[in-house]
């Protein structure tokens, strides 16, 4: 299954410097998030975060069974 987020910001490519913060916010937060999802990364669990015109995109290709504790810890991170 694959689940795509799409978290729209006015701000994130409002001016060079909103692009700037918001791909040292993307390369932060994955790099904050390594630890956590190595053993999905071993499972064969993909995902990615990326930045587009209007935000972020968080992408996954996941097992339907394990969605639920997977996109609660991975978001609970990003809302601290």
């Amino acid at each position: 299954m694959f689940v795509l987020f799409l978290i729209y910001s006015p701000f994130a490519y409002m001016d060079p410097l909103s692009c700037n913060f918001t791909y040292m916010f993307i390369k932060l937060f994955r790099d904050s998030l390594n630890e956590y999802t190595y053993a999905a990364d071993l499972a064969g669990l993909l995902w990615e975060l990326n930045s587009f015109k209007y935000g972020i995109t968080v992408s996954t290709y996941i097992i339907i069974i394990k969605c639920n504790v997977y996109y609660l810890n991975k978001f609970e991170c990003l809302f601290e």
